[in-house]
């Protein structure tokens, strides 16, 4: 794709050349593979997430290093490309780790980088989202029981924004999927243009950074959401208490633990969810006193093993009945 060729007039393209750069220039918008976060529907990207990677709350936490997932992805996807222009001779692709191109619409601050855009009559210009997946994780996650295929939505939401973004007439998702033999399939799947998502798309977006603006955060998916929970606030103020007395919602939580814990069905998950709960509700206090004058106690505690390695993390202490 060639730099004479016409994008949208409302969209920018920015040349971004190295990986910090583009990490740099995205980090302003909602990219097409954040967009499911904001309908719900991500599948590694809760809305509060977002939230909190695009107000930077984590920024001072060290910086994750590649997982195996994503170091495959990245590495598989030139193959990718080469098995779609096997395949498709006739056709012109661009790969963008050639182009390092980041497409963006600065008016509602949505944007996206595309794997590969194909220029290919009588269709014309096309955008082909590239996804690595394992056999068995393409068989539960990408075939419905009719035996169809049936990608992931936040997927389909990410080709079809990219779409969007480069004024293609047509998207589709190329998973390239290996099975332990490492003999490899990749079907090409077309997303079908869905009237007024992409007006959809826009509005989130804008409401989600007017949120962003005035500090409004997503409700928390308490099932999703504990592990960040527990980052955000990873330190305790020694001297902070806070008073939870009178507050319902907290007397409630800990009623339905002291429940689970008894029955032990399904204890184990909702304990987590209503800990997460918790220790949202507490944020930074380190001591919660509740009715019946029990104190919840969210401290930071040194803990030594013979096996692993010492930590210092925070350790939510929750009363029984007989407790203060």
């Amino acid at each position: 794709m060639g730099d004479d060729v016409s994008i949208p007039d409302q969209i920018e393209a920015v040349e971004w050349g190295d990986k910090e750069r583009w990490l740099t220039v995205r980090r302003r918008d909602v990219t097409a593979s954040q967009i499911g976060a904001l309908f719900g529907v991500h599948e590694y990207c809760t809305p509060l997430d977002l939230y909190h990677q695009k107000r930077g709350s984590l920024r001072h936490e060290p910086r994750r290093g590649e997982t195996g997932a994503m170091r495959r992805g990245r590495m598989f996807e030139r193959v990718a490309v080469d098995m779609l222009r096997e395949d498709h001779p006739d056709w012109t692709l661009t790969h963008n780790a050639e182009t390092f191109r980041y497409f963006r619409d600065p008016g509602y601050r949505i944007g996206g980088t595309p794997d590969v855009i194909v220029e290919a009559s009588p269709r014309g210009r096309g955008n082909v989202q590239i996804k690595t997946v394992g056999s068995v994780t393409f068989r539960k996650k990408w075939i419905n029981a009719e035996g169809e295929y049936d990608p992931p939505l936040w997927i389909l939401l990410q080709a079809e924004l990219e779409r969007y973004l480069i004024g293609a007439e047509w998207a589709a998702v190329a998973p390239l999927v290996v099975d332990e033999y490492f003999e490899a399939q990749m079907p090409l799947i077309d997303v079908p243009e869905a009237p007024g998502l992409i007006d959809a798309m826009k509005e989130r977006s804008l409401q989600f950074w007017r949120d962003l603006e005035i500090g409004v955060e997503p409700p928390a998916d308490y099932a999703r959401d504990a592990g960040l929970i527990e980052r955000l606030h990873a330190h305790a103020d020694p001297d902070h208490e806070i008073d939870l007395t009178q507050d319902d919602r907290v007397a409630t939580l800990i009623a339905e633990r002291r429940e689970a814990q008894a029955s032990r069905t399904d204890a184990g998950k909702r304990i987590d969810q209503i800990d997460a709960e918790i220790k949202h509700i507490m944020g930074d206090a380190s001591v919660a006193h509740v009715g019946g004058g029990s104190r919840l106690k969210w401290r930071n505690e040194r803990r030594t093993g013979r096996w692993i390695a010492p930590s210092n993390g925070r350790v939510l202490r929750v009363p029984t009945t007989t407790e203060k």
